[in-house]
């Protein structure tokens, strides 16, 4: 059974109301370099591998910088951004939508941008490691989701029943517990810019539970053994663990624990042993 995801109770995020000099500063050390760190302080990095990211249409893979156009501009990475290859979308209404998560900032830039972010299966965090999304000036929605926690193992078939015992094969083993949905945003930071902003960040969906494993079989006409128990359902992900800056008060933010996963199905019978011929 699934378990609901509900609203984090969590304190408000930090807001900035207005950039004044050591703001401004900082900002400019944090978000105009960490686009293609891996966390602040670092050197540049080289590009990881190629990404796989179409911009209006058109594939542009591989690059090292994703650069869009002054115009309204709609850029898809089916499986992830990984570290040196950091986005900025310049100006227009964007679109950037990037499943499997992103080791590299996102800037999005003047203009109402969308920017939905989804974390790689097996627990992929939206957010890989210290980078920076940043919608920028005009009214965005920002979207960050953990991926899908792992699905558990299947238990161990039981043991075969002997003649030395009862005959009755073994109980299977129990399967694997699913693993806990990935953070949409654990160590990163998302800042808002200044406009009227919707910033939502979701837990992933816990994994699945591992099948029970089957029972073991038997000798002359005992029964087969008992499948295993099916495997615990994976913990709900935890929405953010890391900063979330909004500028104006009409500014929205709303965090959500994911949904539970589900336990796995139990093991089938091991085979009743045939019949006894004395």
């Amino acid at each position: 059974m699934s378990v609901r995801r509900s609203v984090i109770a969590a304190a408000a995020p930090a807001r900035l109301v207005k950039r004044g000099p050591v703001l401004a500063a900082l900002l400019v050390a944090s978000l105009s370099v960490p686009l293609c760190l891996a966390g602040a302080g670092a050197a540049y990095a080289a590009p990881g591998p190629p990404v796989t990211c179409t911009l209006n249409g058109v594939s542009i893979s591989p690059v090292a910088e994703i650069t869009g156009t002054a115009g309204a501009d709609k850029l898809e990475c089916a499986s992830g951004v990984p570290i040196g290859h950091p986005i900025d979308m310049l100006g227009g209404d964007d679109i950037i939508t990037i499943r499997g998560g992103t080791a590299s900032g996102v800037r999005g830039g003047d203009g109402n941008d969308t920017i939905t972010i989804s974390g790689a299966a097996d627990a992929g965090d939206g957010l890989v490691g210290a980078i920076t999304v940043d919608g920028g000036a005009g009214n965005d929605k920002l979207t960050l989701t953990g991926g899908t926690g792992g699905t558990g193992g299947t238990g161990a078939t039981g043991t075969h029943g002997s003649n030395t015992d009862t005959g009755i094969g073994a109980r299977g083993a129990t399967g694997g517990a699913g693993g806990a949905g990935g953070f949409a945003n654990r160590t990163g930071t998302v800042i808002a810019g200044p406009g009227v902003d919707t910033i939502d960040m979701i837990g992933g969906t816990g994994g699945k539970g591992g099948t029970g494993g089957k029972g073991g079989d038997s000798v002359e006409d005992r029964p087969g053994g008992l499948g295993g128990k099916g495997g615990a359902a994976g913990a709900a992900g935890i929405p953010y663990n890391g900063g979330v800056y909004t500028y104006e008060a009409e500014d929205t933010f709303k965090a959500y624990y994911g949904w539970g996963g589900t336990a796995g199905t139990a093991g089938g019978r091991g085979a009743n042993g045939p019949a006894y011929t004395p």
